[in-house]
């Protein structure tokens, strides 16, 4: 099933997963991963947060869901994403536009290099 995932901004450290491209709301969980195909960055929600300074549900991981979670490993690579520096989300400095398993884990997502 493809999902989206993103940090819940109300019960963190839990990820929120919603059906499709931010729709529907299906769950919260401390931990998942998924094959993430893509990004996805509403650029009329990114200029709110910018502007207004108000939360925002405008971005996420979207891929397809796993039935099981990829635990991280120190050597996998936190995905970041700050709306107020970044236009997109970022691995060590670099854009990140989806590929290879993410794994949401307590708050923090990680792009897992060797599964």
């Amino acid at each position: 099933m493809q999902v989206t995932i993103r940090p819940n901004l109300n019960k963190r450290p839990y990820t929120t997963i919603h059906k499709d491209k931010l729709g529907l709301k299906l769950d919260s969980r401390l931990c998942i991963s998924i094959i993430c195909n893509k990004t996805v960055i509403r650029m009329s929600g990114l200029k709110k947060v910018r502007t207004q300074g108000e939360k925002s549900v405008f971005c996420g991981l979207v891929g397809e869901l796993l039935n099981y979670v990829v635990i991280p490993s120190p050597q996998d690579k936190l995905i970041k994403f700050n709306p107020a520096y970044n236009d997109s989300f970022m691995v060590n400095g670099e854009v990140y536009k989806g590929g290879g398993i993410v794994t949401a884990y307590h708050g923090r997502y990680y792009l897992i290099n060797n599964y």
